[in-house]
């Protein structure tokens, strides 16, 4: 989550992957921060599919209640929301 905040996409997005094919159960959080990273790094067709991954999961699942709760200051919360967030042709529905 470091490199995220810090702007470096790139870094952090083994870490995520490598957690979540392991076989074993979904991080929710770890699905929320990927797409944000794939996201910033335009690549809004993969945030997307992780996004659906969530839905599909964890239907009415709230990625912005989970980022509230999980940050202290509302502000880091906000920076991944707005990663997540695309110009209207690709945007993604922050559930």
């Amino acid at each position: 989550m470091a490199h995220f905040h810090t702007g470096v996409f790139e870094a952090a997005v083994p870490a995520f992957e490598e957690g979540n094919s392991g076989g074993g159960p979904l991080f929710a959080p770890g699905i929320i921060y990927l797409a944000a990273k794939r996201q910033a790094m335009c690549q809004p067709d993969e945030g997307k599919r992780l996004l659906d991954l969530l839905e599909e999961s964890w239907p009415q699942f709230s990625v912005e209640a989970v980022l509230l709760r999980l940050h202290k200051e509302e502000a880091f919360a906000n920076e991944v929301l707005d990663h997540l967030t695309c110009p209207p042709e690709t945007s993604l529905v922050v559930m």
